[in-house]
């Protein structure tokens, strides 16, 4: 399975020195009727990590290597404490990024309103994150647990990470990851580097 690989991996990688958060990156089913919203998470927190030169170790099938996904980091907006937005210029930015508006927030690319509060779930976040409104004013950002309510941190600012993108571009790992990538290959109880990223 991919959590006992990813636990081999884990002892493996501190042999040669490597550090990091170890992600799972299967196939999400993006697109289809069998889409899962939280594998489709830990693509694009992987894929953040990569692009922002933050180590990570990523576990993948070959189909989840293979399969394309919208990450279109440029489309992101940020949003900090203290900064003025108009509630409506917040949902529509929500809306605009694939958000789907439901009543209570579990799984990422969700948002819910209630009144001046606005709770959304950002894809390759580990929490969502409540915003509050004073007015045209953000009062304050926190992470909080979906399952009950309750407050995890504050946070100083946070993004609107796209879920889908107008243009329809989609990425998938083989185009993005660096060129001195280390790709290890499972086989039989071993790891195998394979030194051809074109493999």
């Amino acid at each position: 399975s991919v959590d006992r690989i990813g636990q081999n991996l884990k002892a493996y990688a501190s042999l040669l020195g490597a550090e990091g958060e170890i992600i799972p990156f299967l196939h999400c089913g993006y697109g289809t009727d069998r889409f899962d919203k939280m594998l489709f998470n830990d693509k694009i927190r992987a894929f953040k990590r990569i692009k922002r030169n933050r180590p990570c170790i990523v576990v993948a099938t070959e189909r989840g290597i293979r399969e394309q996904v919208p990450y279109h980091e440029e489309n992101s907006l940020r949003i900090k404490v203290k900064e003025t937005f108009r509630r409506e210029e917040l949902i529509r930015a929500l809306y605009e990024r694939g958000y789907e508006r439901v009543n209570y927030v579990e799984c990422p690319g969700e948002y819910a309103v209630r009144g001046g509060i606005i709770d959304f779930f950002g894809p390759g976040n580990a929490w969502p994150v409540r915003l509050e409104l004073n007015g045209d004013e953000i009062e304050s950002l926190k992470a909080f647990d979906p399952s009950t309510q309750r407050t995890i941190h504050p946070v100083a600012e946070e993004e609107i990470f796209p879920v889908r993108t107008g243009s329809g571009e989609m990425k998938n790992l083989l185009e993005e990851y660096p060129a001195d990538l280390k790709i290890y290959y499972y086989e039989e109880d071993a790891f195998v580097e394979c030194g051809d990223r074109a493999h």
